[in-house]
């Protein structure tokens, strides 16, 4: 008899990679990544604003100026705007890219506006302290070719938004386990059957499935009643048509109790029958040779 840790270590160590496959990046939420994902340019890819405000040369409010006319307005996604002259500002948007010419953004609330002229001015109330204020420099994120996400992350809708930032439209994602999810026992019956009073229903077989659509797996319900021969006929298409089988029932040491013998007597190796915990001291484990 092992303790319920070294029996998760034996566990663990009978795992093996599964094989990839490429699917769209709408349906990756939830699977494990099998590639690694680069930057494919800077991030931001240009010198960002990042407050709503004016954009300016700083050397202007460092030699006193303190009012500047607005040479132009320019919104996200919109070209950079240039200035007219050195003394003016660009009214700017958060996201857009910083104007040539400009290297600082001073933020709405610290404005006062006016028009001089039909000119539309800003009066800085609050000047900003350096050059680069309220800038999201080019690359201050990550450079082009810089890894985002390493092969093994599990995808969450935070490395799905990574994901698509690069236009990584497809990914390959590992494969879903393949499990089958066999009952055994004469005594169950289904969820829509009445059972007699010597009956119970057969829930287990969906507690494990719903266990394993939690975490990712793809599952298939099996039932035998407790028979040698429909186990011997029915098992190995399980055994060859699935990555693991979770199998509920049938590895006590019963007079009906027949899966350990019938799981050897398969090619299946075992690799431990009692587990230290209650409920559920019979636990068998066992690997089949040449398995995936």
């Amino acid at each position: 008899m092992i303790s319920v840790e070294e029996a998760m270590r034996r566990v663990l160590a009978t795992a093996r990679p599964l094989p990839a496959e490429t699917i769209p990046l709408t349906q990756a939420v939830g699977r494990v990544l099998q590639e690694p994902l680069h930057a494919d340019r800077d991030f931001p890819p240009f010198h960002r604003v990042a407050m709503d405000g004016i954009a300016l040369a700083f050397e202007n409010v460092a030699a006193g100026q303190t009012t500047f006319p607005i040479s132009a307005t320019q919104l996200a996604g919109m070209p950079p705007q240039p200035l007219t002259n050195a003394q003016t500002a660009v009214e700017i948007m958060t996201g857009a890219a910083l104007p040539p010419g400009t290297d600082t953004v001073v933020r709405y609330e610290d404005l006062q506006f006016h028009e001089t002229n039909g000119q539309r001015v800003a009066a800085l109330q609050i000047p900003p302290p350096n050059a680069g204020h309220n800038v999201h420099h080019r690359a201050a994120d990550r450079e082009a070719g810089d890894l985002l996400l390493p092969s093994g992350v599990k995808l969450s809708p935070a490395e799905i938004a990574v994901a698509a930032t690069i236009g990584a439209s497809t990914l390959q994602v590992a494969r879903r386990l393949r499990v089958a999810v066999v009952s055994t026992g004469d005594e169950l019956v289904e969820l829509t059957q009445m059972p007699l009073p010597h009956q119970i229903r057969r829930s287990n077989a969906y507690m494990v499935q719903a266990a394993l659509h939690e975490a990712g797996a793809e599952s298939e319900a099996f039932h035998f009643n407790d028979d040698q021969e429909a186990l011997r006929r029915g098992l190995p298409p399980l055994l060859d048509a699935f990555d693991a089988l979770v199998l509920s029932g049938g590895v006590s040491k019963g007079q009906a109790d027949f899966l350990p013998s019938m799981l050897q007597e398969l090619g299946v190796t075992q690799i431990f029958h009692e587990v230290q915990q209650r409920p559920g001291k019979p636990f068998w484990f066992g690997e089949k040779a040449g398995a995936q």
